[in-house]
């Protein structure tokens, strides 16, 4: 999965995996303009969450599918 962040580069990021009704943290990096992220599963819904800090507010993707 190819993972693109503007404007938040250097801060946390959380790949999730939704686990029932869950979402599950699975790799946590440091956000760079492009990252493609591998060994994932398939058929399972993933997002990406960037974490919020003093100087920028949260975000979370939509659901991707696999």
């Amino acid at each position: 999965m190819r993972v693109k962040i503007t404007g938040a580069v250097g801060q946390t990021v959380r790949i999730q995996r939704l686990s029932g009704k869950t979402w599950k943290t699975i790799k946590i990096y440091r956000a760079t303009a492009s990252t493609t992220v591998s060994r994932l599963a398939i058929r399972q819904k993933y997002r990406v969450l960037v974490v919020a800090t003093d100087a920028i507010g949260s975000a979370t993707s939509r659901t991707v599918r696999l």
